[in-house]
């Protein structure tokens, strides 16, 4: 399975659950499920609050697909095969030549800092 239809199947569960929500909301305000299920006094169907309990649900629904996408692309984009200089150590991305410092900064939040392993160490060493 390739990652695009990998996404695109995590994307449409996330989508097929928020709509099983917005049916099961609208299910519970016209056929009243407290008073069916546990005999609770009866309520009257209320558009307004089902309208804004939609719009809520939307809402929520479009920052977790957004979210979830943007994860998906940035764990994709961290996964590629890079082709690599065995020489000055940069790879080839999107025909051009950069450090795995300058890729890794823009496409992800990892920081670096310089320090010389214990061989390079005692290379510079007298």
């Amino acid at each position: 399975m390739t990652r695009g239809s990998f996404a695109g199947r995590i994307v449409m569960l996330e989508m097929l659950g928020f709509a099983a929500i917005l049916v099961f909301l609208w299910v519970d305000e016209i056929l009243d499920m407290p008073h069916l299920i546990f005999g609770a006094p009866a309520t009257p169907i209320n558009l307004a609050e089902s309208l804004m309990e939609n719009v809520i649900v939307l809402v929520l629904a479009v920052a977790v697909v957004m979210t979830t996408h943007r994860l998906i692309r940035t764990v994709s984009s961290l996964e590629m095969l890079f082709t690599i200089c065995p020489q000055c150590k940069r790879i080839h991305v999107d025909d051009e030549w950069i450090s795995i410092e300058d890729y890794m900064t823009v496409h992800s939040r990892a920081m670096f800092a310089r320090q010389l392993c214990p061989r390079c160490s005692q290379k510079r060493s007298p």
